[in-house]
């Protein structure tokens, strides 16, 4: 089956599958985003969300799940604990190696 998947989407990194006559998602292959020199280092404000820091970032929301996955975080938005001070990958390489990846086939689908 065809599916579109936005470019945004972490799911652009995983298989869709057919087992025993129903369709599903195969674990994902996460992108590597250990810490760069370039990243931002962010002190995390009462009203924060991390779907508004991917959008004031990233300029979209749906790139959540990059700043998760750069902290580790399990448990959202528990994980996002006020006064802490969170990695945010660089934009540009969000843009340039975390998406292009996508676009260049590798996520397998």
């Amino acid at each position: 089956m065809a599916v579109n998947v936005r470019e945004t989407s972490r799911q652009r990194f995983a298989k869709l599958v057919e087992i025993e006559g129903v369709e599903c998602w195969e674990l994902w292959e996460p992108p590597n985003l250990d810490p760069q020199p370039n990243d931002i280092l962010y002190k995390v404000a009462r009203k924060d969300r991390i779907d508004l820091l991917a959008k004031r970032f990233y300029e979209s929301a749906e790139l959540w799940w990059v700043i998760a996955l750069a902290n580790d975080f399990r448990l959202i938005p528990n994980d996002m604990k006020e006064n802490a001070t969170i990695r945010i990958p660089a934009p540009a390489r969000v843009t340039v190696s975390v998406l292009k990846r996508a676009n260049k086939g590798e996520e397998g689908r």
